[in-house]
């Protein structure tokens, strides 16, 4: 093994390091935080006239399973995800029979979207199970560096067997913003549908940790986890890919 290489190839990829914030969560058993909160799960996202609680293509609501309020992120993350207004929300419907043609991406099967929030927000009763209501307090920064499977990693792990150095030096798992995905499969990124330039990362969100909470116990199969993307140019073009 030629240990120069190896050492550069290491020196390349430290580079490659992301901040990311880890979500500081606290259990909110009364689900009464304000609307426009950033949440997971519960009844109470901010809606409008114009934003109102969504419906699958199987005419089902969708599943609120969290919001990012953007403005009142601290100044590092917003700048991170290039984002300062509005809040970020991701609904998916978790209907065991629902079965969507087309890619998942873009699925109608999921919503994510930002909002910009005016006045009172609109109430809705959804008829469909409720994930465990859990307030976002604050956000903890951690380093992210990408995994060997990014295009941009030149790591012949081949040849550079140091696996305890590899996990030292990978993504975050668990709820974050920005950083590096912790892919659970191969990295994949959605081209935007307007532009078609490749979307960036911004939000990555356990599922299954959330759908523990659902009386139904539906997991998404084997998807794990979503990665929330969005368009550089068009910032209201969003996606949520999910593994």
């Amino acid at each position: 093994m030629d240990s120069k290489r190896n050492e550069d190839q290491k020196k390349d990829w430290l580079k490659l390091k992301r901040p990311c914030w880890k979500m500081v969560k606290m259990n909110d058993p009364k689900g009464k935080s304000p609307y426009e909160a950033s949440k997971k799960g519960g009844t109470r996202p901010y809606l409008s006239l114009f934003n109102k609680w969504p419906s699958c293509s199987c005419r089902k609501d969708m599943t609120f399973f969290a919001q990012i309020n953007l403005s009142k992120l601290p100044k590092k993350i917003k700048k991170a995800t290039r984002n300062d207004s509005g809040i970020l929300q991701l609904f998916i419907c978790t209907n065991i029979n629902c079965h969507p043609v087309g890619p998942s991406t873009f699925s109608r099967r999921n919503c994510v979207r930002i909002i910009y929030p005016k006045g009172k927000s609109l109430r809705h009763t959804p008829s469909v199970k409720i994930l465990k209501s859990i307030k976002i307090t604050g956000y903890t920064e951690k380093v992210d560096y990408p995994l060997i499977s990014e295009d941009c990693v030149n790591y012949d792990h081949s040849e550079n067997e140091d696996m305890n150095w590899m996990s030292e030096h990978s993504s975050n798992a668990g709820d974050k913003l920005s950083g590096w995905p912790m892919w659970t499969k191969s990295p994949k990124y959605p081209n935007c549908p307007k532009c078609n330039k490749q979307m960036i990362f911004i939000w990555q969100q356990e599922l299954i940790s959330m759908t523990d909470y659902m009386n139904s116990g539906h997991t998404f199969g084997d998807k794990r986890r979503g990665y929330i993307m969005q368009c550089p140019t068009h910032k209201k073009v969003l996606a949520i890919v999910k593994q």
